[in-house]
């Protein structure tokens, strides 16, 4: 986590979160139920999350996409979630549609989320942290939902450049898989060996709620790593190992881009002498902080014998 991490989260990853009517985020089998009540579908009570969303898109798709943004918008989270910023997050792939990351991130300004739907992954920027939805996000405009079993089989082959960074990024940098089942074939299909070539992924750990032993069996036979924990506890666990922000803090400052033209301490500024002044040589720095700058004979009215480089210290 400290020499760098992707975060492949889930569902579960956002169970201590909840939205402006204080619910916390559902899972799938809690969204089915809360889908089948609201809209009033007690007769499809056998069908699954993905099979109740491919009625509800094709008869009441804006309400209910309008539902899903809603019940998905993020007024209040746990403070633990901040902990991950002291990691250093490479990029953050998602199957949730919630905005939670967005609050995270907010709340340090040495990052910012950089969503590659809309703007392409980031390049060699330290302070952005890239980040890829999957299902879509209650913040794209307009809205577009990937929940149905058709636009999840499809998604890999509709959108490829998404899962290529997919692919890419599991190839180059560890990654932890957090409250997800991973059943969704796209991710499926761009994590199996031969959609890239064969190639060695690199370590990867899948964090499961319960110490079952058939779960843990299958998922070491895809290569995976077992943390054991519910959110609340890993979240403590990070935040207990106090890592360092290893990205370096944004910084508005020009002093370390062009040190020749800083701006000095007061008390390492010399007087200037008068000769200097005789001679019409460019104001020094002991003018700018007396005031002491004059015009110059040839001088549009006020205007002063400002060299540029001051003018760019002060812009």
């Amino acid at each position: 986590m400290s020499s760098g991490i992707n975060l492949f989260v889930g569902a579960g990853f956002s169970t201590e979160a909840k939205n402006k009517d204080r619910l916390s985020l559902p899972a799938g089998s809690q969204l089915s139920d809360e889908i089948i009540d609201y809209f009033n579908l007690q007769e499809y009570t056998s069908l699954d999350l993905s099979q109740l969303s491919t009625i509800l898109e094709s008869t009441q798709k804006n309400e209910f996409f309008k539902f899903l943004k809603n019940r998905f918008s993020v007024y209040e989270y746990n403070p633990l979630y901040q902990s991950l910023l002291t990691a250093n997050i490479k990029s953050i792939i998602t199957t949730n549609i919630d905005n939670l990351w967005f609050h995270i991130v907010r709340s340090d300004d040495n990052f910012y989320l950089n969503d590659i739907t809309i703007s392409g992954p980031s390049y060699q920027d330290r302070s952005a942290i890239d980040y890829i939805p999957l299902h879509g996000c209650v913040h794209h405009n307009p809205l577009d939902f990937v929940f149905t079993d058709l636009n999840i089989a499809a998604s890999f082959s509709s959108d490829p450049d998404k899962w290529h960074f997919l692919t890419e990024r599991v190839q180059r940098i560890p990654t932890i898989f957090w409250g997800y089942s991973l059943k969704d074939a796209g991710v499926l299909q761009s994590l199996h060996s031969a959609t890239i070539n064969y190639r060695e992924h690199k370590d990867k750990w899948i964090v499961l709620r319960n110490n079952d032993n058939a779960s843990i069996s299958f998922f070491e036979s895809l290569g995976f790593k077992i943390i054991i924990a519910e959110t609340s506890e890993l979240l403590e666990y990070i935040q207990g190992k106090d890592l360092k922000i290893y990205k370096e803090p944004l910084s508005f400052s020009t002093e370390k881009i062009f040190p020749e033209y800083s701006i000095p301490e007061l008390s390492e500024i010399s007087v200037r002498s008068i000769e200097s002044f005789y001679l019409g040589l460019p104001p020094e720095w002991c003018d700018i902080f007396t005031g002491n700058l004059h015009k110059i004979q040839n001088s549009l009215p006020g205007i002063f014998a400002i060299p540029s480089y001051f003018v760019v210290n002060y812009q």
